[in-house]
């Protein structure tokens, strides 16, 4: 018998069709945190040009690192829709393969 059926594994590798809508719903949250710090810095301007004392100086100094972190959450958002969005699976099937068997 030349031919003989064997089992064997083969890897399927694809990208899980979830994963262009979660990436983009990250970089839709990007957006929006970048949105917020714009809107955060315009309230630190404000707050800074007409408010005048200790209170100020208090509350200010607390609010400063408030955008760079709207920044870096922004920045990290955007680093995962990238990596989600490039994920593969790869999954292990096996499969009947008819091979040749030289005749001793």
């Amino acid at each position: 018998m030349p031919y003989t059926t064997v089992i064997v594994r083969k890897a399927r590798t694809f990208v899980p069709r979830e994963a262009s809508a979660a990436a983009a719903d990250l970089r839709a949250m990007a957006s929006e945190g970048r949105e917020l710090t714009t809107r955060l810095r315009a309230v630190s301007t404000q707050l800074a040009s007409s408010w005048e004392g200790r209170s100020s100086v208090r509350f200010l100094d607390g609010f400063q690192g408030q955008p760079p972190a709207g920044d870096s959450s922004a920045l990290w958002f955007d680093a995962q829709s990238h990596r989600v969005s490039s994920m593969t699976v790869t999954t292990w099937e096996t499969v009947p393969e008819t091979v040749w068997v030289p005749e001793s």
